[in-house]
Order: C-alpha cells, then sequence, then structure tokens
C-alpha cells in the first residue's frame, strides 16, 4: 500500500497537467495530448506529446504525427511527421514544433505531403485535403516516362505534365508553397524507381539535365516555385553497394551547379530509406549531401 501511494503522489502531478483533445472533421479524426509544463518557455503554454490523425472512412490522405520532448528542459519540441496520401507516395520531415494553443505553431515549418500520379486530375480534391490537413506546402511530382530499368532515356509525360502544371498553378493562388519534383514512371509505374539502374549513367545524367532545365525554366521559376527535388532513390547512381564507392559525385555535383546556377531557391535530394547494417556508413558519408539545402529520406 505504501509502495502505491508513493507511486500515485510521484504520477499524480504529471498526470494533472495532460490535457486531451479529441475532434471529428468530414470522416476524419485527431486525437491530440497536451502537456502543461513549467519547463515551456512561455507563460501557460501547451506543448502536444503526441498527435494521432487518422481515418474513419476512405479518402486518400492519412497522417501520423508524433511528437516528443528532447530533454526534461528542452526549449522546443522535435517533431516527426508523416504523410501517406494515396496508394504511394510519403514525406517526412524533422522540425522544432511548440504552441501556445491547439491548432497554431509560433515557429516556422514545413508541414507537407507528396501528390500521388494517380490522383493529379482532380484539384479540387487536392486542395480539400491540403486544407484538411493545414499542409503548407505540397510535393508535386512530374511525370517522367521510362521504358525500363536500364534505360539511359526519358521524356516528360505531356498529358500529366499539364495536370502538374495545373495542380502548382492552384497552390500558388491558395499561397500553398511547392515542392517540383521529377518523378520516374518505369514501364508505365509498374515498376518502382529504386530499380532503376541506367546503363550508360553518364548518357543518363545528360538526359535527366535536359529534364530539369526544361521543368526549371517553364515551371520553377515562372511560378516562383520553392524548392525543386532534383531526383528521388536513385540507389544504383548514389553509390557502388559493393565497391563502397562513389562514383559519380562529379556528376552529381555538375548537376545540382547547373541547376543553382538557374534556380534561385531551395535544392534537395530524395534518398531511399536504408539498412543500418548494410549501408548506414555509405549514406551518411555521400558527398552529394554537400550540394543540397536539405534531405528529404523516403521511408
Amino acid at each position: 500500500m505504501l509502495v502505491w501511494d508513493s507511486f500515485v503522489k510521484i504520477l499524480l502531478p504529471f498526470v494533472r497537467n495532460l490535457e486531451c483533445f479529441v475532434q471529428f472533421s468530414r470522416g476524419f479524426v485527431q486525437l491530440d495530448i497536451f502537456w502543461k509544463s513549467e519547463d515551456c518557455p512561455r507563460k501557460n503554454a501547451k506543448m502536444i506529446l503526441f498527435t494521432f490523425f487518422g481515418q474513419t472512412q476512405k479518402r486518400i490522405i492519412s497522417t501520423v504525427t508524433l511528437r516528443k520532448v528532447i530533454t526534461r528542459k528542452s526549449r522546443f519540441l522535435i517533431h516527426f511527421y508523416y504523410i501517406y496520401i494515396g496508394n504511394r507516395g510519403s514525406a517526412f520531415s524533422v522540425e522544432p514544433f511548440y504552441s501556445d494553443k491547439k491548432d497554431v505553431i509560433l515557429l516556422d515549418k514545413v508541414k507537407s505531403g507528396n501528390l500521388d500520379l494517380e490522383f493529379l486530375n482532380n484539384t479540387q480534391l487536392i486542395l480539400e485535403n491540403v486544407r484538411l490537413l493545414g499542409l503548407n506546402t505540397v510535393n508535386v511530382p512530374f511525370q517522367v516516362d521510362v521504358p525500363n530499368t536500364t534505360s539511359n532515356t526519358m521524356t516528360l509525360n505531356e498529358e500529366r505534365y499539364l495536370l502538374s502544371k495545373g495542380i502548382v498553378e492552384t497552390l500558388q493562388q491558395n499561397r500553398i508553397k511547392v515542392i517540383l519534383e521529377p518523378f520516374p514512371y518505369i514501364r508505365g509505374g509498374a515498376v518502382g524507381e529504386t530499380a532503376w539502374n541506367p546503363q550508360d549513367k553518364f548518357e543518363w545524367f545528360r538526359n535527366w539535365t535536359a529534364i530539369c532545365e526544361r521543368l526549371i525554366n517553364e515551371i520553377a521559376i515562372p511560378y516562383n516555385v520553392w524548392c525543386f527535388n532534383v531526383a528521388s532513390n536513385l540507389g544504383y547512381i548514389e553509390y557502388d553497394f559493393d565497391a563502397k564507392t562513389y562514383p559519380f559525385t562529379k556528376q552529381w555535383e555538375e548537376l545540382f551547379a547547373f541547376i543553382r546556377s538557374r534556380y534561385k531557391e531551395k535544392v534537395i535530394y530524395r534518398t531511399n530509406y536504408w539498412y543500418e547494417n548494410q549501408s548506414r556508413d555509405l549514406k551518411k558519408n555521400n558527398p552529394l549531401w554537400n550540394f543540397v539545402d536539405f534531405v528529404s529520406i523516403d521511408t
């Protein structure tokens, strides 16, 4: 009994500072758990410890958010944010997070989601879901058709190009930041971009540079796009797994230098997840990271 009383005395002050908030909206449920702490730098502030935002019926967007305190006297929270949109597509970011109210973020942040190529023809639904989730940034893919996994050549899909362009226009009109991405669509979408291993990688760099140049000249610059995602998940071109080397560092550097000479906003690269015991050091030490403003990790 004494042990139980001691446990309650220790736990009670913490429990008293907890506050739960549940909200149902248009087929979604949101659960927030707040902790009112004296460690917060602002008076009467509430720190969000955990948020679940999920589906109660079929929609094209769902999200799970986890926030946690790094140290007991931490000034900010670190916000691990994951979004899944449609059948494919995800976004992950790490950011400082701090709030006085349940729905007001006090620090600048990126709250972003990826669009699935299959849903590009419904701009209104995209905008509704962006507002529903409170996103301020959207990754818009421009479909790049690739014949097969060893192809050195690729072409922008002109029909889908117009759809993506229209989405960029709509997002900009609604003051939503845009991340522009040339997205490889291999064998009609039957094969993921991680399998792309061009036979002649030097030719691949020349052709991919031409794709990036057109998107910069026709979309990124005219529409003042916030960020350009140069490429995604091209493991066979990032490094040589067997030799543990980076044979195309010079070509990556030239590609990024070319883009930065024309485009003055943020430039990123998205890499695929990795297994710690197999390729952690190869990922961590890649010179490619020296050429970007930040790295996106596809999980």
